[in-house]
């Protein structure tokens, strides 16, 4: 298929053949079925056909979110993001063309990662190429246990909020600027070889391991420059130093980041006590919001009647409490609760708070039970 011209950022690909099969390692070929978890299956590399004169940046309100140069030309083998090849080839888009077994799609020029050359690959779009690496900090604690004769047990659960390391193998030029202002490729000093600290979210595999050919098939992940959270400076006591820091730091910046998104500003906090001070039973100065009620909760007997005592890790919480302090009403929610009221609130509910070494509740009037007369 011959095409005179491409416009809008769009470069037209013609996809290699469809991933019908997988080859193991011993040569033997298996069909794979490729209606289940089809963003596998996706065919990630093409070559170039045609390419945009310019490309049209505008601050990002054309669409495209980031100011960079064009960096391929008609004849190259380019890696692609799946999910704008599946979006390519839905019948609603129409944004490709079949002609028996061969597929050309006009994808977006930031959709595309990588140009393959024969020996190397060159990132494009300001794009990394990162291998996956195990935790530093982790691998150097585990030599401690060996060195005195322990193996030391791998108990961690990794979530989304947590981080991941890799070591830069491929790198692109710098964007020159986002359509987002909160992002940038300056002030960012990283080389090959760096060992780098990203948002586990952010590591996605260039291509999946069923049909991983770039590379002789080793895993890559894809990131930009903005994504790298610190990059670590592998050298004795000062690697541990910056470890520690970094992590600190991050963590501080998770909380915080909750704190602002939640309606309980100030609360969360133990230094909310220079907003509400506790005396002798009584709340001194401050307030809280309206709805909410602040609970000293009763106290339940750490011994039982024959003399056991009952560890913290099994006592139960209590579910009831004097009201210390009432917010204000809500549009349409009145607070019927009063100061010094005896409520029964729903188990496993509210904001722990300590002030000045008392345990408080922060919880909403609709979690009251009933108000004890």
């Amino acid at each position: 298929m011959e095409v005179k011209q491409t416009v809008g950022n769009n470069v037209i690909v013609r996809l290699d053949p469809e991933n019908e099969f997988i080859t193991m390692k011993s040569g033997i070929q298996l069909y794979v079925d490729t209606s289940f978890e089809p963003e596998k299956h996706v065919v990630r590399i093409g070559t170039v056909e045609k390419v945009p004169e310019n490309l049209i940046y505008n601050h990002g309100k054309t669409g495209y979110p980031w100011k960079t140069t064009m960096e391929l030309k008609e004849g190259d083998r380019v890696v692609m993001y799946f999910l704008a090849i599946q979006n390519c080839l839905r019948p609603e888009k129409k944004t490709y063309w079949r002609k028996g077994k061969t597929v050309w799609i006009a994808i977006k020029y930031h959709n595309i990662y990588a140009i393959i050359l024969d020996q190397n690959i060159q990132p494009v779009n300001g794009y990394l190429f990162v291998e996956p690496v195990e935790d530093p900090e982790f691998l150097r604690m585990q030599k401690e246990y060996k060195r005195i004769g322990m193996e030391q047990v791998d108990l961690r659960k990794p979530s989304n909020t947590d981080v991941t390391y890799g070591k830069i193998k491929y790198a692109g030029k710098p964007n020159e600027m986002y359509a987002d202002d909160y992002k940038s490729d300056n002030f960012h000093d990283e080389y090959l070889g760096d060992i780098i600290v990203m948002k586990r979210i952010r590591d996605i595999p260039v291509e999946y391991e069923y049909h991983a050919k770039i590379d002789n098939g080793k895993k890559l992940y894809r990131i930009q420059r903005h994504d790298i959270l610190a990059v670590l400076l592998v050298s004795s006591s000062i690697f541990s130093l910056w470890i520690w820091i970094w992590r600190s730091l991050f963590f501080l910046l998770r909380k915080f980041k909750r704190i602002i998104n939640s309606n309980l500003v100030g609360s969360r906090l133990h230094g909310a006590a220079s907003k509400l001070k506790y005396y002798n039973n009584r709340i001194m100065e401050g307030k809280i919001l309206a709805g909410k009620v602040l609970v000293k909760p009763t106290d339940i007997d750490k011994i039982t009647a024959s003399g056991i005592i009952i560890p913290d890790s099994v006592r139960e919480k209590p579910n009831s409490g004097k009201a210390l302090m009432v917010g204000a009403d809500k549009p349409g929610e009145p607070m019927y609760v009063s100061v010094g009221d005896i409520v029964l609130y729903s188990k496993n509910i509210g904001q722990d708070l300590e002030l000045d070494g008392k345990s408080l509740l922060l919880i909403s009037q609709s979690d009251i039970l009933f108000i004890q007369e």
